[in-house]
């Protein structure tokens, strides 16, 4: 409850008033307003990701010797979507940031966080997750690499596939060689990732 204080004069004599005021609760109206900034601030980031593009050879995460994992700072319209939806921001790289769609789906954004050794019990993942248009969480899946020097790694900003809504490319280099991991929506909504080689698989 909150107590406003009034001051008068009359005749050269001050008189304090005390009065009581409405609770500074917030009314119906405001509340709905700010759910309605909420929503449309959660929308443009969403439309912002679903349209991102980096470029094919832009390196997003490599090992540097005595220093662990490098990666580049995450794309702000991903940042501003967590800070919109949950009120957080990216802490890992972002390898892939798109919309993709298939014959039973609107489109539906994709998105592909790499997480090195230092956090996890295997050698490097890609954790991979689904948002509805809605911006609401779908699905997620992660996908981890054994045997694999993870010292020798470099991954590529991931690629959407113009003449295949549902299909995507990341790029990588390993000792040297390089190659694509294969990235796909399927109608369930789920994602599926082949490459590079047998040692790569879903968890």
């Amino acid at each position: 409850m909150m107590r406003r204080a009034i001051i008068t004069s009359f005749l050269g004599c001050s008189t304090l008033i005390i009065c009581d005021c409405n609770s500074m609760e917030p009314s119906p109206r405001s509340t709905a307003v700010a759910n309605v900034v909420e929503r449309e601030s959660v929308a443009s980031a969403l439309s912002r990701c679903m349209k991102y593009a980096a470029p094919s050879d832009q390196l997003v995460c490599w090992n540097k010797p005595g220093k662990g994992y490098m990666g580049i700072p995450s794309p702000a319209c991903w940042n501003d979507f967590l800070r919109a939806s949950v009120d957080e921001v990216a802490s890992e790289p972002v390898v892939f940031l798109h919309e993709r769609s298939t014959g039973k789906h609107r489109p539906q954004l994709v998105v592909i966080v790499f997480y090195g050794s230092d956090s996890w019990n295997w050698d490097w993942q890609l954790s991979v997750s689904v948002y509805g248009p809605d911006g609401s969480w779908k699905s997620s899946t992660d996908t981890s690499v054994e045997g694999i020097d993870p010292d020798s790694l470099h991954l590529f900003a991931g690629q959407p596939d113009p003449a295949d809504q549902s299909h995507f490319t990341i790029g990588y280099e390993i000792e040297g060689q390089k190659g694509f991991i294969d990235g796909r929506l399927l109608d369930d909504g789920s994602v599926k990732m082949d490459g590079p080689g047998p040692e790569f698989r879903g968890r």
